[in-house]
């Protein structure tokens, strides 16, 4: 073995077995313990959805709720003695009882006696809305509409002592209809008051309501929104074929750019290294001169002209150049020390743009990934609506024991939220664990050209059939940090709520800290999952072998992060920028007959495609980037290029390491010998 290869001292290496090269199809199962858990708790998510449809009525977020408690549309008798949303509001306002629990069934809509100052007003379900025909201006007697439990008024004078107090409306305005809700219309109530006032006196000349909008210019800016709004939509529906042809554009740009990879990441990686680093030196230079010049000035002046506004150019300047020669040095003597380990990186890069090619489908998976997590989001948020709008009491009842507490529904919905993030981090996990099983079947096949068919659908399989305890341990941590970190939040918006100083700083670092958990735990479960994937192992041994990989590899995980993160982050703008360009040109060309006012809304839509495609499909990538790499180090640990042990990496890697294969150049690799290289796992 070349020195130069050497990626670890002897005595740290571990132990492998000779028998057991890359992926195998015939394992055991592990971390059964947490699949049992996770299958458990998951029924408690089915016994508290139930428990929620029970007793839950999601209309009561989206019905009005008058002053006294009462829900329009619905029959609030039945809420007597329970612990609803009208109770709540009831019990903190002083009202009458009364005007609770009443059958509104048939006064669907809310009304605001006076909408001058709506949150004083007593508000009240109304049958309908009032409309222009019955807007009267000012109220009569039978003619206003009045709280619950006062009479309407039949005489001026009760009338005037009932609109004094704010039992009854001194006035009915012209309203709209939203969200079950008499919003004032302010125009109609403006023409009506016109009306009024013009035949009380026909002599004072009082413009219209439209004469008025028309002077103050609102009718200008409300029809040209109208105007906006309706073009913009118009333009979505007449230019809908460029936003499918841009994203269409976005994913076979994807592929191009995959391709390309292969042939200019050297060429990218250290062209941007040597422009980097020439433009930090140039600068440094230039930081010089201008000190330099700042410098003869402040001794050629008078002791007059030395302001101190040039001292500070002058110590400024002299801290800028400090800064840039140390940085110069840094940059250059890393770039000389990593340059053979930034090879490395780049070739990894190239590695993987390999992979994907062999195997193209693997850019499917996460559809079906991201369909998995759209029905979790739609599940919370549909369950969570029930748990939040209780109309009775969660009675548990079971052994001959009854269980009844008035905040049960308040504990189900963290019960519920934990399960929805532990499901959340089961399904990234998952997907995480396939694409590793993908990509080593790739690399520990010898002749990449000739790989298993259907490695993805392997991986699958070899998932959901012998790992999924260990999904549910490695998302368990995850979704128990997010946890904490959604209490946190909580915590500390009470805290900005009662206006502690102390609280809040506290909290504040707590979060911080949690966010670092957050970002130690991931690193962890991507390279268990890694692990996981290639020897088949238990998620805490898997975690401790690849912690143990990189730690003795740490310089070489530095150069890796760096290369693939550079080069995923610039994949992404070169499709999100080629996808706009490219929309922009085919409007320019094809769009003149379809009379598009706004492209600029349909090359935004484009980008905002571009962006989603480019990191579903690069979050491929730099999975990929991840398992290339760790294979590639436990193929320098265990293997020595004989015969019986040979390296699977690349050509070029071999050369970058030093290290080669008797003879394996020049064999005769079967089918069949080259299946029962790619499907091999140790077996505990």
């Amino acid at each position: 073995m070349s020195p130069r290869g050497k990626v670890a001292p002897e005595h740290s290496v571990p132990d492998y077995d000779v028998k057991v090269i890359g992926p195998l199809d015939k394992r055991k199962c592990r971390d059964i313990l947490f699949l049992i858990l996770f299958i458990l708790y998951w029924i408690g998510m089915w016994v508290v959805a139930s428990l929620a449809v029970q007793t839950g009525d999601p209309r009561r977020l989206l019905l009005p709720t008058d002053t006294y408690g009462n829900v329009c549309g619905l029959d609030n008798r039945g809420n007597n003695g329970t612990i609803t949303l009208a109770s709540l509001r009831s019990s903190s306002a002083n009202v009458s009882s009364a005007n609770k629990y009443l059958d509104l069934s048939n006064k669907t809509f809310l009304y605001w006696l006076n909408p001058l100052t709506p949150t004083e007003s007593i508000q009240v379900c109304v049958e309908r809305c009032p409309t222009p025909p019955e807007v009267v201006y000012p109220a009569t007697p039978n003619g206003t509409i009045c709280a619950y439990n006062v009479p309407v008024p039949t005489a001026p004078l009760a009338l005037l002592r009932a609109a004094s107090n704010g039992s009854c409306a001194a006035f009915l305005y012209t309203s709209k209809v939203t969200l079950h809700r008499c919003v004032p219309d302010f125009l109609g109530a403006l023409r009506k008051a016109n009306e009024t006032l013009t035949s009380i006196s026909s002599n004072l000349t009082i413009p219209s309501s439209a004469e008025f909008a028309n002077k103050t210019g609102l009718n200008t800016y409300i029809n040209s929104g109208r105007d906006v709004a309706t073009q913009a939509v118009a333009d979505l529906y007449a230019g809908w074929m460029f936003i499918v042809a841009g994203s269409v554009f976005a994913f076979v740009a994807c592929f191009v750019w995959i391709v390309l990879l292969r042939l200019f990441t050297k060429v990218l990686v250290w062209t941007t290294i040597v422009c980097s680093t020439v433009i930090l030196v140039a600068g440094t230079i230039w930081v010089y001169f201008y000190w330099q010049g700042r410098k003869l000035a402040w001794d050629m002046a008078s002791e007059a002209d030395r302001l101190p506004t040039l001292e500070w150019e002058i110590k400024g300047s002299l801290a800028a150049f400090v800064v840039g020669v140390g940085a110069s040095v840094l940059v250059v003597l890393f770039t000389i020390v990593m340059r053979n380990r930034i090879r490395i990186a780049v070739e990894v890069v190239r590695e993987t743009a390999s992979a994907i090619a062999q195997m193209p489908l693997i850019v499917l998976f996460p559809v079906g990934i991201f369909a998995a997590l759209v029905l979790l989001c739609a599940y919370f948020v549909v369950i969570m609506l029930y748990l939040l709008t209780p109309v009775k009491a969660v009675v548990l009842a079971g052994f001959n024991v009854t269980y009844t507490d008035p905040n049960t529904s308040f504990y189900m919905q963290f019960y519920h939220l934990f399960g929805v993030l532990w499901g959340v981090a089961f399904v990234l996990a998952l997907n995480q664990l396939v694409l590793s099983g993908a990509f080593a079947t790739f690399y520990w096949t010898l002749d990449k050209h000739r790989i298993v068919p259907f490695p993805v659908l392997r991986s699958l399989y070899r998932a959901i059939r012998y790992h999924l305890g260990s999904l549910c341990l490695g998302s368990m941590l995850l979704a128990l940090v997010w946890f904490l970190q959604i209490l946190l939040s909580l915590l500390r918006r009470s805290s900005l709520v009662k206006n502690s100083k102390y609280l809040q700083f506290i909290v504040a670092c707590i979060q911080c800290c949690v966010g670092c958990l957050e970002k130690i735990v991931k690193w962890i479960n991507k390279h268990a999952y890694i692990m996981i994937a290639i020897r088949g192992s238990a998620f805490c041994k898997s975690a401790m072998v690849g912690f143990g990989l990189i730690v003795r590899n740490a310089f070489r995980a530095v150069a890796v992060d760096l290369v693939s993160d550079y080069i995923i982050f610039l994949s992404k703008v070169i499709v999100i920028v080629a996808s706009a360009f490219a929309t922009w040109g085919a409007l320019g060309r094809y769009g003149a007959d379809l009379e598009i006012q706004f492209p600029f809304i349909i090359v935004a839509l484009v980008g905002v495609a571009a962006a989603v495609i480019s990191s579903v499909v690069f979050s491929i990538f730099h999975m990929g980037t991840a398992t290339v790499f760790m294979c590639f180090l436990e193929d320098c640990e265990r293997n020595d290029g004989s015969l019986e042990r040979p390296y699977f990496m690349s050509k070029n890697l071999k050369r970058i390491t030093g290290f080669s294969n008797e003879k394996a150049e020049h064999m005769v690799v079967t089918a069949k010998e080259v299946k029962s290289r790619t499907v091999h796992v140790e077996e505990y």
